[in-house]
């Protein structure tokens, strides 16, 4: 019995334990939480949106699922819109689209955020348009002058000056500048000159301007017009002329097809209408309005030029050259200023040739690249003057089957050298060398299969030698020969180069074989050449003066030709051994 109150009690205690621990976790399970919103920084948060309206964005967290609407009762859901409406927690950018406002009043939007129990509130505003209406821009006073108000419709601060060329004739009466005004006074003085005058009122809110033109009759019969010159473009228009007179005036028209008065636009009888047709010439034209009383003999005249229809024409939209391509013209006729661009795609084989772009111009120069492509090509030519285009297409043919030699004759020294001949060809061709032992191809030189080199011996014969060698394509039946010359080994040959002459001297005589130009030199004063040159002579001749001393003399006679030297040794006995027998050295034979 004992021992089970004893287990009792340890079971009442145990569960006591267990009771305060759930007592105690039941309490942090229940406590509330208070779901938020924050904004970022606490920017955007009222939004102002210009009237061309336009994509803003306010960005915010949120600890749970939210929700954005554009509230209703705001009679705003037609020009402002949310985006994304729903979400789950976390940071959020919320894109707010707005639509222009053309109305003359400011509006504003209410986009309410919900994030469970929390709620908060953007206000959007979007500013108004700006209006500056004034109910007529153009008033019309006798020479009395007085006072007279311009009604205004803004919602802008208006402003107004009066143009300083009005002298004081024109004044504003009890306004203040700068202030919101629906009534704007104004004081013209008598016009006591003869003639008529004008001055304009501006006015001016934020970037509006509306301006008001005051009209004011001379003490005389005038016809006083606002504007007397008009320039109208090529494609016609209507024109407003618009009038001040104090007499009964009546219209003339040119005696033209091509003004019209639109009299269903008059407005009043000082605002006349004129239909300008377009003009399909290619020349300007000006024609007068006259505006005049007969009986008072006054006029005034309104003069419009009209410009003429602009007009780009070339002779040819098509230029097709053969192979050889070349220089070609394109005629223009034109009444404006050309320019022109070659399309990037010709890659520079079609250039201009001395044209200045942008320049009154009748004749444009452009110049085709050979076409060495067996494909044809062609290229556009485009030419601009003011809104006016006109393409011209350039048609150009393939190669026919050709070799082409850069050079076809080559002259080559005596001594021999390599010589180096390119081609350019669209054909497989071969190559035949002459049946010559001094001409071989230098194969291992070749730097490409349009490119080769030869090498040409020495020339030992006195005479120059030609030949040929021929690039060809048996099958096309085309052939291109390079010729080489050689020149010949140059010499100047005599018989012998020693000759002995008497003491007695005389007249020594020996031949020359030579194939080159050649002058003669004697070393000494006492040998002297009979001929003056040895140009083309097949023998010198030369005096030899007597030898009076008793020793034996010698000189030098050289045949010379620019790197040749040919010496000839002449010795002279002397007196003591001169036996009186020989007058005349002969000869040897060659």
């Amino acid at each position: 019995m004992k021992q089970f109150l004893v287990n009792v009690e340890i079971l009442l205690i145990s569960l006591s334990f267990v009771l305060a621990g759930c007592s105690s976790d039941s309490k942090e399970e229940y406590k509330p939480s208070i779901p938020t919103i924050e904004f970022v920084d606490d920017s955007g948060t009222n939004p102002l949106v210009g009237t061309e309206g336009g994509t803003t964005t306010l960005t915010f967290t949120a600890s749970d699922s939210w929700t954005a609407s554009v509230e209703a009762a705001t009679r705003s859901v037609d020009w402002v819109s949310v985006s994304p409406t729903s979400g789950k927690a976390g940071r959020v950018t919320l894109q707010i689209t707005t639509q222009s406002n053309d109305s003359y009043d400011e509006r504003n939007a209410a986009i309410r955020l919900r994030c469970g129990s929390t709620e908060k509130t953007v206000t959007v505003t979007q500013k108004q348009k700006n209006a500056l209406i004034v109910n007529s821009n153009k008033v019309e006073l006798d020479v009395t002058g007085g006072t007279f108000a311009l009604t205004l419709q803004a919602n802008i601060d208006v402003d107004y000056e009066i143009e300083p060329a009005a002298g004081g004739w024109l004044t504003a009466v009890s306004n203040t500048r700068g202030l919101q005004t629906s009534t704007l006074n104004f004081h013209a003085a008598e016009n006591l000159d003869l003639e008529p005058r004008q001055a304009v009122i501006t006015l001016r809110g934020g970037e509006l301007t509306e301006q008001v033109t005051v009209y004011q009759t001379g003490a005389k019969p005038v016809i006083l017009l606002s504007q007397k010159e008009y320039m109208v473009s090529s494609g016609g228009e209507t024109i407003k002329v618009e009038l001040k007179s104090n007499t009964s005036y009546e219209l003339r028209l040119p005696d033209v097809s091509w003004i019209r008065e639109a009299t269903t636009r008059s407005l009043s009888a000082y605002t006349h209408y004129f239909t300008i047709l377009p003009n399909d010439t290619y020349d300007m034209r000006t024609t007068e309005i006259v505006f005049f009383d007969k009986e008072k003999r006054i006029e005034e005249k309104v003069t419009i030029t009209q410009k003429q229809k602009d007009a780009l024409i070339v002779n040819s939209n098509k230029v097709e050259l053969d192979v050889t391509g070349g220089t070609f013209a394109l005629t223009l006729q034109a009444n404006i200023d050309v320019d022109y661009e070659i399309e990037p795609a010709a890659g520079g084989w079609l250039t201009a040739v001395s044209n200045t772009r942008g320049l009154q111009t009748s004749t444009l120069n452009f110049h085709a690249a050979e076409n060495l492509d067996l494909e044809p090509r062609q290229a556009v030519i485009t030419l601009r003057g003011g809104e006016l285009t006109e393409q011209v297409t350039v048609y150009q043919t393939g190669a026919k089957p050709v070799i082409l030699l850069s050079q076809k004759e080559y002259m080559v020294s005596s001594g021999g050298e390599t010589i180096k001949v390119e081609l350019k060809s669209n054909t497989s061709y071969e190559l035949r060398l002459p049946d010559v032992s001094w001409i071989r191809e230098a194969t291992t030189r070749s730097l490409s299969a349009y490119t080769h080199y030869f090498t040409i011996l020495p020339n030992d014969t006195y005479d120059m030698r030609t030949t040929e060698i021929v690039f060809f394509d048996k099958e096309k039946r085309i052939e291109e020969k390079v010729t080489i010359t050689q020149m010949q080994k140059n010499a100047i040959v005599v018989a012998q180069d020693e000759y002995t002459v008497e003491a007695t001297g005389g007249r020594l005589d020996f031949s020359v074989k030579a194939n080159v130009d050649f002058t003669v030199e004697t070393s000494v004063d006492w040998i002297q050449q009979i001929d003056t040159r040895g140009l083309t002579e097949t023998s010198l001749h030369f005096q030899i003066a007597e030898n009076t001393t008793e020793g034996l003399r010698e000189a030098i006679i050289r045949l010379k030709s620019s790197d040749l030297n040919q010496m000839i040794k002449v010795s002279q006995k002397g007196n003591s051994q001169t036996d009186g027998s020989i007058d005349e050295i002969p000869l040897q034979p060659w």
